[in-house]
């Protein structure tokens, strides 16, 4: 069976690959007619290089983003954000806690919810405040006052 999370990784892959290749055929196709328009008014001198200079950087840079491998620090960040759980006000305005606040063991968690079941789990504090420069310091586990349990109907 295919999971979810690698097809959406193979969805993403494709874009990308797709945005690199649609930015490379523009690149060739501007810059093409852009050294015709050149070579027919080559009074001024000549200027289109620096063009393919400038915008080739670009298509350099987005190539090694596509293809080179994502530096370790980069895909651990990525990882973390992917895992993060953030609770906010109601509006969503203000953050009041994330998940990232905390650290753990290096396993993985995984459990299966029971509905109607509440889930308690301990968290170990990382030291910084849940919400920064508010100088209160929410300890992981406890979630701040004012958060209200939502309980999802049986299916």
């Amino acid at each position: 069976m295919v999971d979810r999370q690698d097809v959406e990784a193979a969805r993403r892959r494709v874009a990308e690959l797709e945005g690199f290749y649609f930015h490379l055929a523009a690149y060739v196709g501007v810059l093409l007619l852009l050294t015709v328009v050149n070579a027919l008014n080559s009074a001024d001198g000549w200027w289109v290089q620096w063009v393919w200079i400038g915008w080739g950087i670009g298509i350099v840079a987005h190539a090694f983003a596509v293809y080179a491998s994502r530096p370790q620090f980069v895909v651990n960040w990525e990882r973390r954000k992917l895992r993060e759980l953030v609770i906010t006000s109601a509006n969503g305005r203000k953050r009041l806690w994330s998940s990232n606040d905390c650290y753990g063991p290096a396993e993985v968690d995984k459990r299966t919810l029971a509905p109607g079941k509440p889930l308690r789990f301990s968290l170990n504090w990382a030291g910084r405040t849940s919400a920064p420069g508010s100088g209160s310091i929410r300890l992981c586990g406890a979630l701040p006052v004012g958060i209200k349990t939502t309980r999802s109907s049986p299916s």
